[in-house]
């Protein structure tokens, strides 16, 4: 069994035509009616102008379905209050927020609410009619405001992360240069103390080649030195013998 059923009252359904194999409508004989009274005539054609009859199909009949020309009474109102509260229920509307279901509910219960005062004063129905236009035309333009604002939002989020996503590419770039960079610095640093510790190296090694050097020429001054001395010290005749020998 459907639970979901139409807040605005409808009256009796009239057969229009059957559905044959194709698809197609077989409409059905035509009788002619009986004269319309123009009060009512007026009301049913405004009614069927605002809100329109439904075609319904059953066991391959096809059915027109106008809204009751009816007025309403206490007990109708408040079944269609309760009527709303189930349909909330049923259909799942959300309770706060945006949701469709609850709108088209409520604008569903605001038509049944038209279709009974203007049965009551044609002209008040009319101007309910307009109020109802109006709002369904602010609240379309606040929708598409809104999914307006989504959609640039979304824009700006994505926008947003490509510019992340390249600043942490950069990030990451300027990181692997400045690991190059300390490992460059860090070879640099190596080879400099090698360099220093070779020249050290070399520097300790001369001043030590220099020393020996310097050692072996005052051994060697000292050496003359002594001979010189021991020469001019040395008689005449001493010098002479020895040189004879």
């Amino acid at each position: 069994m459907n639970d979901i059923k139409s807040l605005i009252h409808y009256g009796e359904k009239i057969q229009i035509g059957v559905e044959d194999l194709n698809s197609s409508i077989i409409p059905m004989p035509k009788f002619e009616p009986e004269p319309p009274d123009p009060e009512k005539e007026s009301l049913k054609n405004f009614l069927d102008s605002i809100l329109p009859p439904k075609k319904v199909t059953e066991n391959k009949l096809i059915f027109y379905q106008f809204v009751s020309c009816n007025s309403a009474i206490t007990t109708d109102v408040i079944k269609l209050s309760k009527l709303l509260d189930n349909q909330l229920r049923i259909r799942g509307a959300k309770e706060t927020g945006i949701c469709p279901i609850r709108e088209n509910l409520y604008f569903e219960c605001f038509e049944e609410i038209i279709r009974e005062v203007t049965i009551n004063c044609l002209q008040r129905g009319d101007l309910l009619n307009k109020v109802k236009l109006e709002l369904k035309y602010e609240l379309d333009y606040f929708k598409n405001l809104y999914e307006s604002i989504i959609a640039y939002s979304l824009r700006k989020v994505l926008q947003e992360n490509k510019k992340m996503i390249k600043l942490k590419n950069k990030e990451k770039q300027l990181e692997d240069d400045i690991k190059d960079l300390q490992n460059q610095i860090d070879n640099l640093e190596n080879e400099f103390e090698q360099r220093e510790k070779e020249e050290n190296e070399k520097e300790e090694q001369a001043k030590k080649n220099h020393f020996e050097t310097i050692k072996v020429l005052k051994f060697d001054n000292e050496n003359k030195t002594n001979q010189a001395i021991k020469i001019l010290t040395t008689p005449k005749e001493e010098m002479i013998l020895a040189q004879a020998k």
